[in-house]
């Protein structure tokens, strides 16, 4: 067995540990969303227990690696950041769509996540069937192909995408003329018509990371 893999396998139940007391004031405030996130701990961890001894299957993509990016740190970038009222969150590549209801019910904003793997999509709907929450915010598909509101804050973890994702995404966002904010998490992005509003070293449950937002309104 892998070294690599026996470190992550040791170390990954003290992430979602840390992830878990860094959004306590949020499951405090929320209690459905701390009961929803307390279920996808709990499965984090028999899923860990059940691949102790297997080896990890390779994925079709390195682009299809998923990682939380914990509430308290979205909450901190949204909250630097003058957007519109009426703004849609859209989360590209959203894995199970974690970050959607956090949105909706935080900060009232209406959400969106597009994920390509229909396996964190189903897992994803059957935790948000279970709480309650929205299923219909969550869609299966390349978020290259679908159409997006007039106001939008797109946010893309984007560690673990290839160049040419990335450079389709520059071209989209960059084409759009309605008002658009853009997170980019560890990549930066070549946007001519953006100006750089935030760039920061932020904590994600792989380690730090650094965040940059974008804005086409100024």
């Amino acid at each position: 067995m892998p070294f690599s893999f026996i470190l992550l396998m040791i170390t990954h139940p003290f992430y979602s540990i840390w992830i878990w007391t860094r959004n306590l004031p949020f499951y405090f405030e929320d209690p459905k969303l701390g009961f929803y996130q307390a279920i996808r701990f709990i499965s984090g961890w028999l899923f860990v227990i059940l691949n102790l001894f297997r080896f990890p299957k390779k994925s079709l993509s390195s682009e299809l690696t998923s990682g939380d990016t914990p509430y308290a740190t979205l909450f901190e970038i949204i909250t630097m950041l003058s957007l519109d009222k009426e703004s849609h969150f859209v989360d590209l590549g959203c894995g199970e769509g974690h970050l959607l209801p956090f949105v909706e019910r935080k900060f009232k904003m209406k959400s969106k996540g597009i994920e390509i793997n229909p396996q964190w999509v189903d897992r994803g709907k059957f935790f948000f069937n279970l709480v309650g929450f929205n299923t219909q915010s969550l869609l299966e598909g390349n978020f290259l192909d679908f159409k997006y509101e007039e106001s939008c804050l797109f946010f893309v973890a984007a560690t673990c995408l290839s160049d040419l994702t990335l450079s389709h995404l520059e071209h989209y966002f960059d084409q759009r003329v309605n008002a658009t904010w853009v997170i980019s998490v560890s990549a930066p992005l070549k946007l001519p018509r953006f100006r750089l509003l935030l760039k920061k070293k932020m904590p994600f449950c792989w380690g730090m990371g650094t965040v940059y937002a974008y804005g086409n309104t100024l």
